[in-house]
């Protein structure tokens, strides 16, 4: 187990990219959060075995395995230290691939997790390696989900002082707002679709609305994408063909 003050935690091979980032801010000296990260090497045996079910029986076993699998006991051990950053913790993946906006939203996440449950968001962190997005991204880009180098990082969970949601319309702006978490206030959104059953016009809005999101974030990942290979094509010279053929597609 490392800490985030922890030296160690400034390698992106030991703890991720984004364990990596928040320790060098965090012993730059801003705002970060304290927080434990379970190093990737400790992924391994979890990992393995989901590999395996994955492969002799498909991806609900890949999954299945991951979580089944047995934690090393100096791991449990120090899971227990868990208790030293409050009553309610968020758990994290952080892997190599955090830098690549392609790999945004792959990978679970966990919060309002008590410290005697971290042990089994761990396993959840690990096993989201074998959700079907995820492996469909691994496939694409032609890796295996035990190349990815996921660690996990546990730090405390805020209570904001207030949350909610907003809505835009032609001439007005929605605002509904709560004092403390908003999670309450945005579940009771959910239950309303459910209950009043919206037709027509406003039904449409809501699926419409629901649908654009994942494709708008999934856009922006791909326009990093699109932004990356601008610039690693700086001052290369592009065959006339080429050329011609994107002004065509212009």
């Amino acid at each position: 187990m490392l800490s985030l003050d922890d030296r160690d935690a400034l390698d992106i091979a030991r703890v991720g990219a984004k364990a990596a980032r928040l320790a060098e801010a965090r012993q730059r000296h801003f705002g970060v959060l304290p927080g434990l990260i379970v190093p990737i090497e400790a992924s391994g045996r979890g990992i393995r075995a989901g590999q395996a079910a994955l492969r002799e029986r498909g991806v609900a076993a890949g999954r299945a395995a991951v979580s089944a699998a047995g934690l090393d006991p100096g791991l449990l051990e120090d899971l227990a230290r868990m208790a030293d950053l409050g009553p309610r913790l968020v758990v994290r993946s952080s892997t190599e691939l955090d830098g690549d906006g392609a790999w945004s939203g792959a990978f679970a996440s966990f919060e309002d997790i008590a410290p005697d449950e971290v042990a089994t968001a761990v396993r959840g962190c690990w096993a989201s390696l074998f959700s079907p997005d995820a492996l469909a991204r691994f496939e694409q880009e032609g890796r295996a989900p035990g190349s990815a180098g996921m660690a996990v990082l546990v730090q405390p969970q805020l209570t904001p002082a207030a949350g909610g949601w907003t809505r835009v319309t032609e001439d007005s702006v929605e605002v509904v707002a709560t004092r403390g978490s908003p999670s309450p206030l945005l579940a009771d959104r959910y239950r309303l679709l459910a209950l009043q059953n919206p037709v027509a016009s406003d039904l449409r809005f809501i699926i419409c609305s629901i649908r654009m999101s994942s494709e708008l974030e999934r856009s922006a990942d791909l326009m990093v994408n699109v932004c990356k290979a601008a610039r690693r094509l700086y001052d290369v010279e592009i065959d006339p063909k080429l050329r011609g053929l994107i002004g065509e597609m212009s």
